[in-house]
């Protein structure tokens, strides 16, 4: 009973939502929405727990001393100051300003260090002569020559070269990144809502 209640409320919902987008049923409709309704609440609490875990978290590292905990200090800081400012001055300055020259430079930052990283691991896989690294190298040499600043005002087959790599190339990859996400999101829903997968209970059955 205990494994069969998780697995029949997932496949029922399933079944709920997905037959609301085949057939046009006015009950269904409703009980889709909320079902549906009901998910957004228990994402909601789900990000509540997430902040509480990670407040309690930070909290033990300055606690027990750990190395490195002033990154706690920041994090037990900000994250209180941010949440105030979005909850009582939404669509502000304040907020603005916060996600403008706080979070976008930092989202900018990873994406710098992801580029570099990749590199690195490029650059040590390169003595094994493997195909694979000397194109990863390659491309990651190309891409952070082509953003150097101003490095389109040179010449303007460089920014034709930039222009085309993004539109066809990355534009390509991405694509296939996505659909290869998507298609593996509806695989594991059909396991799912077939009972293979039962992350739930913490189950897999092989068959």
């Amino acid at each position: 009973m205990r494994k069969t209640i998780p697995i029949a409320a997932a496949v029922i919902c399933g079944i709920v939502i997905i037959a609301d987008y085949l057939v046009q049923v006015p009950w269904l409709h409703t009980a889709a929405a909320r079902l549906l309704e009901g998910a957004v609440v228990l994402a909601g609490f789900a990000l509540v727990l997430g902040i509480l875990n990670l407040l309690a978290f930070n909290f033990r590292h300055i606690r027990d001393h750990t190395p490195g905990r002033w990154q706690s200090w920041i994090i037990l800081i900000s994250l209180p100051i941010t949440v105030l400012i979005g909850t009582t001055f939404p669509g502000s300055g304040a907020f603005t300003w916060v996600y403008t020259y706080v979070v976008t430079p930092l989202m900018t930052a990873l994406g710098a260090l992801l580029l570099f990283y990749a590199v690195t691991v490029a650059v040590r896989l390169l003595p094994l002569r493997n195909g694979a690294a000397i194109i990863l190298f390659a491309s990651c040499l190309v891409f952070m020559i082509l953003w150097i600043p101003g490095i389109s005002s040179v010449s303007p087959f460089i920014a034709a070269v930039r222009n085309w790599l993004y539109a066809l190339p990355v534009g390509a990859s991405m694509r296939g990144l996505l659909l290869g996400a998507a298609i593996g999101a509806v695989v594991a829903s059909l396991r799912i809502l077939s009972s293979l997968e039962q992350p739930y209970t913490g189950i897999t059955e092989k068959h």
